[in-house]
């Protein structure tokens, strides 16, 4: 299908020719895998909804090898952040190897992996499509050879199979049961192919593709954008980033200085804030769910964010042969930020009240610039103050 607003991709929900939904490996990378809260978990509403959750067999696949490589990946980075504790505190082997089991269990990375995964699929009430029933080796390999969508003329295009079998295979089911899909992904090569197809619509958001099911919603909409509009919603600036403040945790910040010395440095705190109003911002929304007076939006708001680092400086002592601390600095840098909010608001008699706000993760690079320990700058200033310097 030609790629749609959407508002048109609405009517066509409404008007019964959407029967399916599908996310790909890109979302979920995008959501940071995390089926249990955010965006992904607003899945679930498929299992009560006339619509399907299709769920490809060689996606899953893919999730499953992803995911299972990175769940391994932190647990080695935990288990080996563990191993300083023993000299440095005296922490016994068996303390840590708990501390571990209480974190993981006794799940290896491939268990825990199957098991997120197939609650997933479980609370959405997801249809898992073995593609082989939908397509055949022989149309794969005519778009190969033919670098018909998703096929393009880069040397890698055999790395696109598994996304020529996955299309393909919800274009099958599509034509099946006299339907169409929406297809939920960031990849472009899934873009050019649903442009081509009469039976699969192309999504790049999945909060955009989750609002279109939801035109029962629009009054409800409205109605807070109106009382965003007018001030109705009391402390709304103060509530959104106090909360935000309150998962600040979410926000992984990347630190970079120059310095004439090693050092190492950790956030010690975040600050939010914002100069003007933040309603504005948020009435540009996305509506998740909606049931039960309660309407759940995704909203993203460009927000000032401090943060404040204690870098502790070292140096190497070529005698001893070992590193030397010098001291430490505490350092700030206020920069702009957009963050992804999930805001639940409450109806009740023709008012509106901000239930939660859930902060998506996010994360930036800080440049600090040039650094050194904080004595050598008290030193420079008290020498100025000798000298009669202001």
């Amino acid at each position: 299908m030609p790629v749609i607003s959407v508002e048109e991709l609405k009517q066509a929900v409404v008007g019964g020719r959407v029967g399916a939904i599908s996310i790909d490996t890109s979302v979920v990378e995008r959501h940071q895998y995390g089926f249990e809260s955010g965006v992904l978990a607003k899945m679930s509403q498929f299992s009560r909804a006339n619509t399907t959750h299709l769920a490809l067999d060689i996606v899953l696949y893919e999730m499953r090898s992803h995911l299972t490589k990175e769940a391994d990946l932190v647990r080695s980075q935990v288990k080996n952040a563990l191993k300083p504790l023993g000299n440095l505190w005296g922490i016994d082997k068996d303390v840590r190897a708990e501390a571990l089991r209480i974190l993981f269990g006794d799940q290896s990375g491939d268990a825990r992996t199957e098991e997120r995964l197939q609650e997933f699929l479980d609370d959405s009430s997801a249809t898992v499509l073995t593609c082989a029933e939908f397509v055949g080796l022989p149309e794969v390999l005519s778009r190969f050879v033919e670098t018909k969508p998703p096929f393009g003329t880069k040397e890698a295009k055999k790395h696109e199979f598994p996304d020529a079998i996955a299309l393909l295979s919800l274009e099958g089911w599509a034509i099946k049961n006299d339907t169409t899909v929406i297809a939920v992904s960031s990849d472009g090569d899934w873009k050019r192919f649903c442009s081509e197809s009469d039976r699969v619509y192309y999504v790049d958001d999945l909060a955009h593709a989750l609002s279109v099911f939801h035109t029962g919603a629009d009054d409800a909409a409205a109605l807070f954008k109106a009382m965003l509009g007018d001030g109705r919603i009391e402390e709304i600036d103060a509530i959104v980033l106090d909360a935000i403040t309150a998962q600040s945790d979410k926000i992984s910040i990347n630190f970079e200085a120059a310095a004439n010395w090693y050092y190492e440095a950790e956030l010690d705190q975040v600050e939010v804030s914002s100069e003007t109003p933040l309603a504005d911002q948020i009435k540009a929304f996305d509506v998740l769910e909606y049931e039960d007076d309660t309407l759940v939006l995704q909203t993203s708001l460009t927000i000032d964010v401090t943060a404040y680092f204690i870098a502790s400086f070292q140096h190497w002592d070529s005698i001893d042969r070992e590193y030397m601390g010098m001291g430490s600095a505490t350092v700030s840098q206020t920069e702009p930020l957009d963050l992804d909010l999930i805001i639940t608001v409450l109806f009740d008699n023709g008012s509106a009240t901000i239930d939660s706000v859930e902060l998506l993760p996010a994360s930036t690079t800080m440049d600090f610039g040039e650094i050194e320990p904080d004595w050598m700058s008290d030193s420079g200033d008290e020498h100025d103050e000798e000298q009669g310097r202001p």
